[in-house]
């Protein structure tokens, strides 16, 4: 049986570790070493300076997240005001139509639910009625 660490891919592989993921990590944390190293033996005036480089270091990969929204909330605002430019008339009478379409939906639904409100009325003017002619019950 032969061992995999003897494979020229796993010679290549272990390779491939050290300089794609080790070297990198352990350059980015020996630079941070040196830059807090700097921060402790400068004097506090500089603790601001580096305060301030720490945040820019901190939001400078958060940028694109709040740069995509902020594009498309300008290509919106552009498009719709072009789209206004170019088509008022339209949106009056879509308008026009709309409030029309609205008014003629009250007008139907309260001729439809008359009847319905008038019956519940007589029913409890009813009810009520019969209530009290009852002998011996007590009234609400």
């Amino acid at each position: 049986m032969k061992k995999t660490h003897f494979r020229p891919s796993y010679r290549r592989h272990r390779r491939q570790f050290f300089w794609q993921i080790l070297a990198p990590l352990l350059g980015v944390g020996l630079l941070l070493g040196v830059i807090g190293a700097l921060a402790l033996a400068g004097s506090m005036d500089q603790a601001s300076l580096w305060a301030d480089t720490a945040l820019i270091g901190l939001l400078l990969p958060l940028l694109p997240l709040f740069l995509i929204p902020l594009g498309v909330t300008v290509a919106a605002v552009v498009g719709m005001a072009s789209l206004l430019q170019a088509a008022p008339s339209w949106f009056a009478q879509a308008q026009r139509w709309m409030n029309w379409q609205a008014a003629q939906a009250r007008r139907w639904s309260n001729k439809l639910a008359a009847p319905f409100i008038r019956l519940g009325g007589w029913q409890a003017a009813v009810g009520r009625i019969l209530r009290r002619k009852r002998p011996g019950k007590a009234h609400d």
